[in-house]
């Protein structure tokens, strides 16, 4: 059978898997992407439990679409789940995207959790990835989000958090991606290939697309 490079890494739709899509301005201007995956329901009402994923260097919050939408559809009507881009990735944008120092990135994540659930009933369990495990548990250490209930950090080890909070690792693991691609379907091609940022074909479809800007923009 004759291999199709153009389909197989042809991007995904990605509304297949986050109900909403928001901007969360923040205080001093600072707006940050927020996706979100609704209960088996799919309504807008008011959830009582909120996952607010927290993904890796150089991803998005894209990144955890697969999982969002597995996540809420077993959740329920009461369960929603948020993945955010942190500074300096994907469509957030702040006064400073080079700042990546651990204490930046968890206050960024508090503000956003107090504009996103105001309820006093909302409770909140951030899952992080990689860098965002390293977030996540800041946050909690510095007991920024209230009603936070627990925490789930994936691939951290102690080296990388600990580097995190100079930021130095986090700026140096963005300097060294790939700079351009002549095409989406080429950065997907090489995130699963070249970089091994994921070994899921899907997740690359729907996420890559996510962590890049046009030329001529700015940001990761």
């Amino acid at each position: 059978r004759r291999f199709d490079r153009a389909s197989l890494f042809q991007p995904a739709d990605i509304s297949a898997y986050f109900d909403e899509s928001a901007d969360v301005r923040i205080d001093g201007g600072d707006v940050f992407k927020v996706r979100t995956a609704r209960g088996a329901t799919r309504g807008r009402g008011c959830a009582s439990i909120a996952a607010l994923c927290l993904h890796g260097c150089a991803l998005s919050g894209a990144s955890f679409a697969l999982f969002a939408r597995r996540l809420a559809d077993r959740g329920g009507e009461n369960f929603r789940v948020d993945a955010m881009d942190l500074r300096g990735h994907g469509s957030t944008r702040t006064a400073d995207d080079r700042d990546l120092s651990l204490d930046t990135m968890a206050k960024d994540v508090a503000d956003v959790c107090a504009r996103l659930y105001r309820d006093d009933d909302v409770q909140v369990v951030l899952v992080g990835h990689s860098m965002g495990g390293a977030v996540a548990a800041r946050v909690a250490q510095l007991d920024l989000v209230k009603n936070l209930r627990g925490v789930v950090v994936i691939d951290v080890v102690e080296g990388t958090a600990l580097a995190s909070v100079r930021g130095e690792a986090m700026r140096a693991a963005v300097a060294s991606r790939a700079k351009t691609f002549a095409t989406v379907a080429d950065a997907i091609e090489w995130c699963v290939r070249v970089a091994r940022t994921t070994s899921n074909l899907e997740s690359a479809r729907v996420s890559t697309a996510h962590a890049l800007v046009p030329s001529g923009g700015s940001g990761s």
